[in-house]
């Protein structure tokens, strides 16, 4: 229901998986190959919004990615925004429990995030208020290819700063 605001597990688990061992693979799913990926492609009309007033990413400061940097993305005056999600539900073969999980969808980088996410150049989608309802529509995916290339802001952190606000 779109109308609904539930607590989900990030990394998404396939309907069909026998396991949650998928779950750390699933973090995260490219815009342009969610349709040819079986852990996706069940789902992609199972679409959601998760809110966020930022999220965390690391820069690679050398090769290896031994010297990282860790950046707080987030808008001016931290304002909401959602991500493009899908989810699904698994229920554990081992103990007949059910899990609500989901994926972040992701795309090319942002100039910004380009800089900041230098392995992957990959930022997630960030919905633009008014493509919410078309992304739980289930409009083709292709249109939300976009980076989203408004005035995101990025803010250096130590390595073990959390900001919560």
């Amino acid at each position: 229901n779109p109308n609904e605001i539930n607590f989900l597990e990030w990394g998404l688990i396939p309907e069909w998986s026998k396991n949650s061992t998928i779950q750390k693979f699933t973090l995260n799913a490219r815009v342009e190959s969610l349709a040819l990926k079986a852990s996706f492609n069940k789902v992609l009309n199972k679409r959601c919004l998760i809110v966020a007033d930022g999220f965390y990413e690391w820069q690679w400061r050398n090769k290896s990615g031994s010297l990282k940097q860790k950046y707080l993305i987030h808008l001016p005056n931290h304002d909401l925004f959602a991500f493009a999600g899908l989810y699904s539900y698994w229920k554990n073969p081992k103990n007949q429990l059910n899990h609500l999980t989901y994926t972040i969808v992701t795309t090319e980088a942002n100039r910004l995030m380009a800089e900041i996410h230098n392995t992957k150049k990959r930022m997630p989608i960030i919905l633009k208020p008014e493509d919410e309802a078309d992304w739980l529509r289930a409009k083709n995916v292709n249109e939300f290819r976009y980076p989203y290339c408004t005035n995101l802001q990025a803010q250096a952190l130590n390595k073990d700063e959390l900001l919560l606000f």
